[in-house]
């Protein structure tokens, strides 16, 4: 297996959690495994709820949107789950 010797910062990577820019510690090679790229950020302070959206802007583009559940005192979350509305 190799590893590089050395792990360059992607340049323009940026995360948004919620409405918020997030500070971007480290985007580049994973020290573990070969072909795996990781993000490494900070929550922005906030920023809570249960279904918060994460996206990542990279040269442009926009990555799929996902959700983290973020608890100021890193306790449960208190949100309800979003529901469907059904046409009856």
């Amino acid at each position: 297996m190799f590893v590089p010797s050395t792990f360059p910062n992607f340049s323009g990577v940026e995360v948004f959690v919620g409405v918020k820019s997030a500070k971007v510690i480290y985007g580049g090679r994973s020290g573990c495994c070969v072909g795996v790229d990781q993000i490494s950020f900070e929550i922005p302070a906030g920023v809570t709820g249960c279904y918060v959206p994460v996206v990542v802007r990279s040269g442009g583009t926009l990555s799929n949107f996902v959700s983290i559940a973020i608890a100021s005192a890193g306790g449960h979350c208190s949100d309800t789950a979003p529901r469907c509305l059904s046409a009856s």
